[in-house]
């Protein structure tokens, strides 16, 4: 069997494991991490394994290949945790922690595969990995959370499930006001989804634009990278969009962590200053408690729209979307 194939096979495994806890929160992996261990080990994917042993334990010894299937696992798990709650953010030192568990639950695979002697064997093996694996995930995730927000973990704001939607396009641009005809390029979508459906529509419309986020689509126009981490060069977009990404995460962080508030605050300072002359930055819900230290400032206005109680919006206290403008 070729690599590729044997690396679609061991991704199929993976995201097996992930789609049989799909109903599942994080409240359950940290409280109720016995539910995890429940689900058996696949009897068709070990018997595969153990079928190829010689091409897979061949393959786990390919440092570069263990590193694609460790990238495969931190982004799906990213996409598991972020669907149940999106202020969880996996940067640095977590993803180094979650890139060793990896390494090492795939080296265990490896070493079970070897010792075993049938595919019954090296079930059996697996799933006792998988509960030490398990566990040691627990681990990582409740550190991070009180790391993050120095809450016992049963009042812990990032294991309650706050689920992250994404809206389309045209959505998007109607609640925020915009006026289509007169955006100015090039564009800059913050958190663009998964799917980067503004982006898209704005391509296929003809604007230069452009999508930044942690689970960005592959593609030559969406930039898969965290907020903080992304460059904004001065002076460089017409207009920024950002709908219910950037500032929904600005007030989670005002209301439960005052440090971390102050690192959005100088993001979101450097957002403005990327603005072009004359660029607009368009965002809800808004931002009343920072907005106005803004207010006064030569080279900026804001521009306040209202908006509707809508279920849809899930953020029923802020009812407003701002558009900051950087004056030419």
């Amino acid at each position: 069997m070729d690599k590729l194939s044997l690396k679609s096979q061991l991704i199929s495994f993976i995201n097996q494991r992930y789609q049989s806890h799909a109903a599942k929160d994080l409240t359950d992996f940290v409280f109720a991490n016995h539910l995890f261990h429940l689900v058996p080990v696949d009897a068709a994917h070990a018997e595969f394994a153990f079928d190829h042993k010689r091409e897979v334990i061949e393959f786990l010894s390919d440092k570069s290949q263990v590193a694609g299937l460790v990238e495969h696992f931190v982004r799906s798990t990213m996409h598991y945790t972020y669907r149940r709650n999106q202020f969880i953010n996996v940067t640095s030192p977590y993803d180094g922690q979650l890139k060793a568990e990896y390494s090492q639950f795939l080296s265990q695979f490896r070493e079970a595969l070897i010792q075993a002697h049938s595919a019954q064997v090296f079930q059996a093996a697996l799933t006792t990995t998988l509960k030490s694996h398990l566990e040691r995930l627990r681990l990582i995730l409740s550190l991070y959370c009180l790391s993050h927000y120095r809450k016992s973990l049963e009042e812990n704001p990032l294991l309650q499930t706050v689920p992250s939607d994404e809206y389309s396009a045209r959505f998007q641009l109607e609640l925020l006001a915009i006026n289509f005809s007169g955006l100015t390029e090039p564009i800059l979508d913050i958190g663009c989804g998964t799917a980067g459906a503004l982006v898209n529509f704005l391509r296929k419309n003809g604007y230069e634009a452009w999508g930044v986020d942690r689970l960005a689509p592959a593609g030559p126009y969406f930039l898969q990278s965290d907020w903080f981490e992304f460059e904004y060069t001065p002076e460089t977009w017409g207009a920024i969009i950002a709908h219910q990404s950037l500032s929904t995460h600005f007030i989670f962080n005002h209301l439960h962590n005052p440090d971390n508030a102050a690192r959005f605050a100088r993001l979101f300072m450097q957002i403005i200053a990327s603005l072009k002359p004359g660029g607009e930055f368009h965002y809800a819900p808004g931002l009343p408690f920072f907005e106005r230290h803004l207010v006064g400032m030569a080279d900026y206005s804001i521009h306040r729209t209202p908006i509707p109680l809508d279920d849809q919006l899930s953020i029923s206290d802020i009812l407003y979307v701002a558009k900051i403008r950087r004056t030419e």
